[in-house]
């Protein structure tokens, strides 16, 4: 019974994960400076999606 309820939770904390990374896209798309901001960094070896939005949330504007 525990394993079945952590496997539900595990499986609705992937769902959300995927909405908010679809989010993330979405305004990143959005915004054409957000989106060149984007594209530089993710030009840059070892920086992927991921890693781009995390350096983006922490730049200044």
């Amino acid at each position: 019974m525990l394993s079945q309820q952590i496997k539900r939770q595990l499986s609705q904390i992937d769902r959300d994960l995927l909405q908010i990374a679809d989010l993330v896209d979405t305004i990143i798309a959005a915004d054409q400076k957000l989106r060149a901001k984007a594209d530089i960094l993710v030009s840059i070896p070892g920086i992927a999606k991921v890693t781009a939005c995390a350096i983006l949330t922490d730049m200044p504007w």
